[in-house]
């Protein structure tokens, strides 16, 4: 295929993200009375919990973006194959308990209040936090290093899981919320942007004129239904739904879509969760075996400096993205529309035996 060569303006800088405040720490200027007023009040509220309920035996808890809790979904169902029995009490910590709604997998949904590590640590319990990065002790050229294995694997390795795990995570939707979800005859769900993610990563993003380039290619075989933030820029010709769902009922679009296409990140998972094919611009960033799906069509660029696995800094004005054209996504759309009606292919990895503390250089 020949390379279209288009210009791409730098995407403008986002708006602070909107979503669940991180947990309380170290504040610029020091601790004050607020910062001591909120520890005081969220230990108080974890103490409650533990009181209310007990401890579990098991915390899990990911201080990062939703769609890390998402991934959180794999990690509990792989526990539970391990242990059909529910011999053990496992709670998962999450500012996104709507996730977790109808999972059997997790005993226990609880709020993301500071305490409650220390509180089941303290009880005797296990408190775990299945972070897939290596961070560098010199990070010059990486913001950290590429995982052993896919991030899921990792993630299970963690928490002490050995042999196979399939790679994917789960969502239970109602019948009700799936049936609001169907919208359009034809429907494909798209996002055109993910700067608004509680944690930026300029290096994952596209380009809205691209992604508007495809709809407008596309526009009379599918139907589009944009969903997302409503600080992602429009895209004429989609129905425009950016800012104006629940993540539930997000889902349940993409759940009736044939296609979802987005860039990496949570609606990208998203979209695993309920079992719909994707079409993904990855880049360079990070590569599809490192942290997604293979039922999808992942657009990827592979250059010398991929995967990089940096967030923001890039020292080739983000190449492996503009050399993605939207001849390129289309073509992806269509080879998913082409195999409606297939079963999507189940990715399946082993746990390493070897293990790479998260410290490294």
């Amino acid at each position: 295929m020949a390379t279209e060569t288009l210009t791409s303006k730098k995407p403008p800088q986002p708006p602070k993200p909107v979503g669940p405040k991180p947990l309380i720490g170290p504040r610029p200027g020091g601790h004050g009375p607020r910062w001591a007023y909120e520890r005081v009040t969220q230990m108080a509220r974890s103490s409650v919990t533990i009181a209310r309920y007990g401890r579990p035996d098991l915390l899990l808890y990911y201080d990062g973006g939703i769609g890390d809790e998402l991934l959180c979904t794999v990690v509990l169902r792989e526990l539970r194959k391990r242990d059909p029995e529910h011999t053990r009490n496992i709670w998962m910590r999450s500012a996104y308990e709507e996730l977790f709604e109808g999972n059997r997998d997790v005993d226990r949904v609880v709020p993301n209040t500071f305490g409650l590590k220390w509180w089941t640590q303290k009880l005797k319990g296990e408190a775990i936090y299945p972070m897939y990065i290596i961070w560098k002790e010199d990070p010059t050229s990486l913001d950290y290093l590429p995982p052993p294995c896919h991030i899921i694997t990792r993630m299970c390795q963690l928490v002490g899981v050995t042999g196979e795990v399939v790679l994917r995570p789960y969502l239970n939707l109602t019948p009700d919320e799936i049936e609001r979800g169907k919208l359009v005859s034809h429907q494909v769900a798209i996002q055109s942007s993910g700067t608004t993610a509680r944690y930026l990563h300029m290096n994952k993003q596209w380009y809205s004129d691209r992604f508007q380039a495809v709809v407008n290619a596309l526009k009379g075989r599918v139907n589009f239904v944009q969903i997302g933030s409503p600080y992602d820029p429009p895209l004429e010709g989609a129905l425009d739904l950016r800012g104006k769902t629940s993540l539930r009922e997000a889902a349940a679009i993409i759940k009736n879509s044939d296609v979802f296409l987005g860039q990496v990140g949570f609606q990208m998972h998203l979209a695993r969760a309920v079992d719909t094919r994707g079409v993904i611009v990855y880049g360079g960033k990070e590569l599809p075996h490192q942290s997604g799906y293979s039922a999808n069509e992942n657009i990827v660029t592979r250059l010398a400096c991929s995967p990089c696995w940096q967030e923001n800094v890039c020292d080739f004005d983000r190449e492996c993205m503009k050399r993605i054209t939207p001849a390129m996504v289309v073509e992806g759309v269509e080879r998913q529309l082409a195999r409606l009606g297939e079963p999507m292919v189940e990715d399946v990895e082993r746990v390493p035996d070897e293990f790479i503390p998260p410290q490294t250089t």
